[in-house]
């Protein structure tokens, strides 16, 4: 037979299983968040980045996006 616990024991028990995933969801978006910031401190704006051929889709999103950019 297996073991059984206290009905009182299930949400404390399912408080801690989701604040232990809260805490190894945030701690991975927090040590990829430091990792791009290495990226973004050197990108350079320009205007016409050269895409590889299976990125056309990001071309297009580039120009479509391009409508809400400030005129200067």
């Amino acid at each position: 037979m297996g073991a059984t616990c206290p009905a009182e024991l299930g949400p404390l028990l399912r408080t801690a299983a989701s604040r232990a995933a809260v805490r190894i969801l945030l701690g991975t978006a927090i040590k990829y968040a430091y990792e791009d910031i290495r990226i973004w401190a050197h990108k350079r704006f320009r205007p016409y980045p050269g895409l590889a051929s299976d990125e056309q889709a990001i071309g297009q999103f580039r120009h479509w996006a391009r409508q809400f950019c400030p005129t200067s």
